[in-house]
């Protein structure tokens, strides 16, 4: 006690410089973390409605190196002269025994008011932030530019070592953001759920393969190629379709891809028969080829992308293709319509109507029953679900996985969240489960 020493004016005086510097600490700790956390979407929306804070902000982020290089130098600057001052106040009251505790008490009082605070609220109101310190930060960053641009010099070898590109100025929006920006529309009622579900659909729109769409090879319906004309439009009356593969050996063999509008609109169609088609048919065309009105079939590999289906489609004139396996075999054939309903939902097409199961989870009193070939993906998305699966793509892939072996009807299989069971199989295929969540029996 005896070195403790009244303040001098000067030591209140110091105080009083002490937080405004703590201040100045806050402002560059909570202006650095809102500009590199705030929705650059939204500040483009701003922009666009000529907001002139947005448009400084959007400038600012258009130079983020800048940015943080300014904000670098200003709270280095101002933390170094908070403990030089912190330990000349400590001084000023307790004589030169306070030294000692000086440093602790600055490393403290910057830590907890000159970043976790500021930068804690930064996060959370980002956008008002920005706005509102959007001239402040423009000011300083023309300020330091002289020591930005030196230190931009000093570091630039540094960087390149990394790959990193100093005069990067482009404003980067990540898939996330776009995501992130739809759900928030979505909940703030700007935009309806179908739409925002839409925009999702379109950003994964890349990410889906021919094997997820597609109608895999046990569903397809081929013709043989010595099929006659009676036989060839009784098939497309019973599975009606109007399309449809034709092989030579088995389906492995494609030959082509038939299509019922390129026989009824060719000339030898047109010249021959002047009846109705039924009358055509009952009369008989011995010389019927079905060969020769096959257009070339288009394979692609099971795993292709959305965005090369989409390429095969364009350039070949086709809306089906073959998709193969890593064998050569015939996996499935994939069509437009399955494409398209990546983005718009269910389409009825040709090949919907061959199979007359439902397609979505039914929901009863105790249990869901759950179609085998509904994808693992759709049912996680309509149950909130995480199932998974190595091998397959398919509900009914996944249980054949969990049991190693063929099951039969009413065998039980047990996961994490629901314990499924067996209701129909037809042709060795899982083609209805029932699930009951674990725990509710």
């Amino acid at each position: 006690m005896d070195d403790f020493q009244p303040p001098p004016t000067d030591g209140w005086a110091s105080i009083i410089i002490l937080i405004v510097l703590l201040l100045f600490s806050m402002f560059f700790s909570a202006s650095e973390t809102a500009f590199l956390s705030v929705d650059k979407l939204r500040i483009r929306y701003l922009k666009q409605k000529h907001n002139k804070k947005a448009v400084r902000v959007d400038g600012i982020l258009r130079n983020k190196q800048k940015l943080l290089t300014t904000s670098l130098i200003s709270n280095t600057l101002v933390n170094s002269l908070i403990s030089v001052l912190i330990t000349s106040v400590a001084v000023s009251f307790f004589g030169n025994a306070a030294v000692g505790i000086a440093v602790p008490i600055a490393t403290g009082l910057v830590l907890v008011f000159g970043e976790i605070i500021p930068k804690t609220v930064a996060l959370v109101y980002s956008e008002s932030i920005t706005l509102n310190s959007s001239f402040i930060t423009t000011t300083l960053m023309k300020l330091f530019s002289p020591l930005v641009i030196v230190f931009s010099f000093l570091t630039k070898p540094f960087l390149t070592l990394f790959g990193i590109k100093q005069d990067q100025k482009d404003l980067n929006v990540t898939e996330d953001d776009l995501k992130t920006f739809f759900s928030e529309s979505e909940k703030a009622g700007h935009i309806k759920p179908h739409e925002g579900e839409m925009m999702e659909k379109i950003l994964d729109y890349s990410e889906i393969s021919a094997k997820a769409i597609m109608t895999p090879r046990t569903k397809i319906v081929a013709a043989h190629i010595d099929f006659d004309l009676d036989r060839v439009l009784e098939l497309s009356k019973e599975s009606r379709l109007s399309r449809f593969p034709v092989y030579d050996k088995d389906i492995d063999d494609i030959k082509g891809i038939f299509y019922i509008k390129d026989f009824l609109f060719s000339d030898e169609f047109m010249q021959k028969f002047d009846a109705s088609l039924s009358k055509a048919v009952a009369q008989g065309d011995k010389s019927f080829e079905l060969r020769d009105y096959l257009r070339e079939p288009i394979f692609v590999f099971e795993g292709v992308n959305s965005k090369l289906l989409q390429k095969y489609f364009h350039e070949n004139s086709q809306n089906m293709l073959i998709a193969i396996d890593e064998y050569g075999g015939t996996a499935g054939v994939v069509t437009v319509e399955d494409l398209t309903e990546e983005i718009f939902g269910n389409i009825e097409d040709e090949y919907d109507c061959v199979d007359s199961e439902p397609t979505h989870i039914q929901i009863l009193d105790d249990c869901l029953l759950i179609p085998g070939m509904l994808s693992i993906a759709e049912v996680n998305q309509e149950l909130g679900t995480t199932f998974s699966s190595e091998h397959y793509e398919t509900i009914a892939g996944m249980v054949l996985e969990i049991i190693d072996d063929m099951p039969e009807v009413g065998t039980k299989i047990s996961s994490e969240e629901y314990e499924f069971t067996v209701m129909e199989i037809e042709n060795n295929q899982i083609t209805k489960l029932k699930a009951v969540q674990m725990g509710e029996e």
